[in-house]
């Protein structure tokens, strides 16, 4: 390659696409820029792409030779070995627990300390990581990034468009122990695994009563707290909770088909 930055290599089907067919993504490296290698350090090109390979190595890409991730510098290299090596040099002086890097540590402290220096500028919410901050954020503007390169549906994190390009890969890689139903992500075998176990760690604080799902938990809270907030179009009344709306306008067609035909046998008549 050449020195300038408009000379571009492009590889036409990313090697991490599941459905590369119906869904080619070009890579694009240009060189004094690290796009592909940031990428390829997430996830290794395959061994037999030698051409990829070849072209990354003239960026002078530290390579690990166990997983063939490539990394734009020898200290983020080091850092990954310890992947491999298993090799946990930041210990916590309070529990004990062991870590790979130094930061991951520093968050880890704030679980003893309750420190929480990342704050939302819109309803001040505080949390322990930055990354948790700008998640949270999302919610205020609605941004989502994470974008399925199949249906192009978006998503506000990462771990939700995952979750979501396992469901077009039908894969479900969490079993459950007991019955071995497979799910697509932890939380949904977890909350499954409640049937089984029947454990109920969702406690109403006003009168006790557990449940085994956190939405289960804040329906029932809604009646303590007398808020009704599916209100029906037709009438005055209001719900705490829309399955009762929905069943409050059937009896409503109901009594609207009972009346049609009474007016019928009354003009009949």
């Amino acid at each position: 390659m050449g020195s300038t930055k408009e000379q571009t290599v492009v590889l036409n089907k990313c090697h991490r696409a599941s459905f590369p067919k119906k869904a080619p993504q070009p890579l694009h490296c240009t060189e004094g820029e690290k796009d592909l290698i940031s990428h390829n350090a997430r996830s290794p090109v395959p061994r037999q792409n030698k051409t990829l390979r070849i072209h990354l190595r003239t960026h002078a890409s530290p390579e690990c030779n166990v997983c063939f991730k490539m990394f734009p510098d020898k200290q983020s290299l080091m850092r990954h070995n310890r992947v491999h090596t298993g090799e946990r040099p930041f210990v916590c002086s309070e529990c004990g627990a062991k870590f790979t890097q130094r930061g991951n540590l520093t968050t880890h402290l704030r679980t003893h300390t309750g420190e929480k220096p990342f704050v939302c500028s819109e309803c001040k919410e505080a949390f322990s990581q930055n990354a948790h901050l700008i998640r949270h954020v999302r919610t205020h503007t609605g941004e989502k990034p994470y974008r399925c390169r199949l249906c192009k549906q978006s998503y506000a994190t990462k771990t939700s468009l995952d979750l979501h390009v396992r469901i077009h890969a039908g894969k479900k890689p969490f079993p459950c122990k007991f019955c071995g139903r497979g799910f697509a992500d932890k939380t949904n075998l977890k909350s499954h695994e409640r049937i089984h176990t029947g454990e109920k760690p969702y406690v109403c604080f006003e009168c006790n009563k557990a449940f085994t799902q956190s939405n289960d938990l804040t329906r029932h809270l809604k009646l303590h707290n007398g808020k009704q907030t599916y209100p029906c179009d037709k009438c005055p009344l209001k719900f705490a909770y829309e399955e009762n709306l929905k069943q409050h306008y059937i009896r409503h067609e109901k009594n609207r088909g009972d009346f049609q035909q009474r007016s019928r046998l009354i003009a009949d008549a």
